[in-house]
Formats: structure tokens, sequence, C-alpha cells
């Protein structure tokens, strides 16, 4: 389980992208 770098990942996206539609590609990236 890498928790740390989905974590890590989210956070970098949603402050990067606050856009719903990158937050929507972020969120279907993890639940990959």
């Amino acid at each position: 389980m890498r928790a740390s770098k989905s974590e890590g990942l989210q956070a970098y996206g949603f402050e990067s992208c606050p856009r719903s539609e990158c937050r929507l590609g972020f969120l279907t990236q993890k639940n990959e």
C-alpha cells in the first residue's frame, strides 16, 4: 500500500488542479 505516495499525489493534484475535472481525473486514477 502506498498511502503516503497517494496522499502526496492527491494533495499536489488538488493544489495544482483545483478544477473539478482535474480532481475527478485524480480520483479516477486513485480508484484504478
